[in-house]
Parts: C-alpha cells; sequence; structure tokens
C-alpha cells in the first residue's frame, strides 16, 4: 500500500496526495488510479494549466516525465475497451419492437 503520492508538476510544484486519508475516495491508490487521477485532473485544466509530468509512490519515483501522456493513454484504452463491451452486451440482449 503506497501512503503518499508526490506528483510534481511541469513548474516543478509538487502536490502530495495521500494515501491513508481518503483524498482519492478509497483508503489507498494503485498505480493505475493514480493514472485515472491525472487524467481527470488534466481535463480539468486550462490555458495556464500546469500539468503533472513526474509521480513518486512514498519517495520512490515512479515515473520520470510523461505522466499525462500515460494517463491519457490508460483512459482513453479503457474507455475503448468498456465502449465494445457494453456494445457486445447490448447487441445480444437488444430487442426490437
Amino acid at each position: 500500500m503506497v501512503n503518499k503520492w508526490t506528483i510534481i508538476r511541469h513548474s516543478g510544484k509538487p502536490e502530495m496526495l495521500w494515501g491513508d486519508t481518503g483524498t482519492l475516495g478509497s483508503p489507498s491508490y494503485s498505480y493505475l488510479s493514480m493514472l485515472d487521477w491525472v487524467y481527470r485532473d488534466i481535463s480539468g485544466g486550462g490555458s495556464s494549466y500546469d500539468a503533472p509530468n513526474i509521480l513518486y509512490a512514498d519517495g520512490k519515483l515512479v515515473m520520470d516525465g510523461g505522466l499525462t501522456d500515460a494517463a491519457w493513454k490508460y483512459v482513453e484504452e479503457l474507455r475503448k475497451r468498456r465502449d465494445a463491451v457494453v456494445k457486445e452486451v447490448n447487441d445480444k440482449h437488444h430487442r426490437s419492437f
């Protein structure tokens, strides 16, 4: 379990997310949960947005740059696969009236 995630933004500003305080809505966060958090963060960014860039878990380097790209690719792949599964299930159970 990771107790503290640290994100370093492009400006160099650190942001800490504590795994034991419920910052993201659960008691601990996986790497994939952090990618989801970063995706939501970048989705709300404006013109002067300071994007997440580097990720640490309990002080250990996890990703040295490219964090926003990794988050974007992860969530987009999840969406594509989820959409395909939903379509398959809907097509199987759909009844025309």
